[in-house]
């Protein structure tokens, strides 16, 4: 108990501080990211999540995804019920653990002033506002990833125990939550094993090594079943059009800042922080004999001598590697076994990035320095917020979702779906639908018995003119690649045969990868001949 109260008092302020930031995140942030709009990632897990234990554990491995934050999410939604909004409760717990991990364990390693910085910048940049509506292993993976880098650090700074406990048990927790952040903590168990092989460090090694073993043990269990979903993968899911390159961009720039402006507010401060310090000591008008411009000289060497000084700065250096590494074995994946990468899953590294960003940040001494950064942070977070508040008030989603049960009273309504999206999408805004697919229908599953509505196979197109004369299309936009048509040979399609339909033009939906040119159709048939035309 006395070190308790001890451990409390030493840790007040920051304490003080991890309330202040969770507050934010709680009442601020939260609010705006728990709208009743689902996408289709959370529309799965949303219906998995309704059905029993013995039944998610069955359907799990016709997923792609390790087993644990399923079940995890189950247990809590059995403790408060299984809505919305209770399954977007369960993410502030993995973000919230973001902040104690910021404010604690890293502060440890990198000091107060990165320490409050990396907390900030964790609530102010976009990949937290991307990934906060979610209901998917992407959020507590974004939190085990950074546990796993930062006991990383741990490992090779201090080497304690307690670190190596840390790592092996993040790096588990991790791998059974994301196949991405198995893939992460590989990176930065080889990171560490060079490292002590370059440091020529036997101990380190042999402890690295062992703690890398109890981590593949423990793990071998499941690895049976990734071994079975990789081949499912091979015949079912979708290929990234995106390239290793584009992983590099996401993380170093849109996880920051993904909206409109050019470039954050954050990368704007770091650009003209240089400057700022060439110019504070120069006193326009005095310039009679050069002095000012030696003090801008000398504030020059003096900048370019502190940016030699942290690129010889160890911490830095494997924390700058810390975040590459995982990255780079992500890359090589994406490279020479499948094409996986995307956006979402390159934000579980985002984390580390940030805590970067920070201790580089940290270095530049003084209140104003210190002022102008968190500044530009709170700018940053308020450019994410604005746009999804953007997003919220000019969607027409809810328009288009009261149209159909205006017209259905029943709840009763029948979908043709040419996606997958719209299955997982509209099982949630009406779960007592009837869903038919047929041959043009992509989807990256094997069997939809994960959705408690009812889904129907056709076969071909035309046959769905034998089940129902009257049904709604969900038509995404045309950005992405695994589409099997265009939109316009649709609409073409439905008036050479003679179909009647409206449409619900634009559909543009808050928390959904694609915002834009999402159509809504009603399509009915008035003729005997199942609407062929001769």
């Amino acid at each position: 108990m006395q070190k308790l109260k001890q451990w409390l008092k030493q840790n007040r302020t920051f304490l003080m501080i991890f309330a202040a930031l969770s507050a934010v995140l709680v009442f601020g942030i939260f609010p705006i990211c728990s709208e009743d709009f689902i996408s289709y990632d959370s529309s799965y897990q949303y219906a998995l999540t309704q059905h029993s234990y013995s039944e998610i554990w069955r359907l799990i491995p016709e997923d792609y995804s390790p087993p644990l934050y399923s079940l995890l999410l189950k247990t809590f939604c059995v403790m408060f019920g299984h809505t919305l909004y209770v399954m977007r409760v369960f993410s502030l717990i993995p973000m919230i653990g973001m902040l104690i991990l910021a404010l604690f364990p890293f502060r440890r390693l990198f000091g107060g002033r990165a320490s409050i910085l990396s907390g900030i910048m964790l609530l102010s940049s976009s990949f937290v506002f991307y990934l906060m509506p979610e209901i998917r292993p992407t959020v507590p993976a974004l939190f085990f990833m950074t546990g796993t880098a930062i006991y990383a650090c741990d490992v090779w700074f201090n080497g304690k125990r307690g670190a190596y406990i840390g790592l092996t048990v993040f790096s588990v927790l991790g791998m059974y939550t994301h196949n991405v952040a198995m893939l992460g903590a590989l990176g930065l168990y080889v990171l560490l094993m060079v490292y002590a092989l370059l440091r020529q460090d036997k101990d380190k090694l042999r402890k690295v090594f062992i703690s890398g073993v109890v981590s593949a043990v423990v793990y071998i269990p499941w690895l049976f079943v990734v071994i079975k979903q990789f081949s499912n993968v091979k015949e079912h899911y979708w290929v990234s059009s995106a390239t290793a390159l584009d992983g590099f961009g996401w993380l170093y720039k849109l996880s920051i800042n993904n909206r409109p402006l050019h470039k954050s507010p954050i990368f704007l401060v770091l650009e003209i922080a240089l400057a700022y310090v060439l110019i504070r000591n120069v006193r326009y008008g005095k310039a009679k004999d050069g002095k000012e411009i030696k003090q801008a000289s000398s504030a020059f060497s003096k900048w370019t001598d502190k940016a030699k000084e942290l690129c010889k700065d160890d911490k830095l250096r494997f924390l700058f590697f810390a975040v590459n590494a995982p990255l780079m074995v992500l890359g090589l994946f994406h490279n020479y076994v499948y094409n996986i990468i995307t956006s979402r899953y390159v934000y579980i590294l985002a984390g580390v990035y940030v805590m970067l960003l920070a201790v580089i940040m940290a270095q530049f001494k003084g209140r104003v320095f210190f002022a102008v950064f968190a500044t530009a942070i709170a700018c940053n977070g308020w450019i994410c917020a604005d746009s999804i508040i953007d997003d919220i008030e000019k969607q027409d989603m809810s328009y288009a979702i009261d149209k159909i049960k205006e017209e259905n009273p029943d709840g009763d309504v029948i979908f043709l779906d040419l996606h997958e999206f719209a299955i997982g999408m509209f099982s949630y805004y009406f779960p007592e639908s009837t869903h038919y697919v047929c041959d043009y229908t992509f989807t990256v599953l094997r069997t939809f018995d994960v959705f408690t509505t009812t889904v129907i196979d056709v076969g071909a197109i035309e046959n769905i003119w034998n089940y129902t004369d009257e049904f709604y299309m969900f038509l995404p936009n045309g950005a992405y690649n695994d589409i099997p048509y265009e939109q316009e040979d649709l609409f073409k399609y439905l008036d050479d045969n003679g179909y009647n339909y409206d449409m619900y033009v634009g559909c543009r939906q808050p928390y959904f990868y694609s915002r834009y040119n999402n159509i809504i159709l009603k399509v009915w048939c008035d003729n005997e001949s199942g609407g062929q035309t001769e």
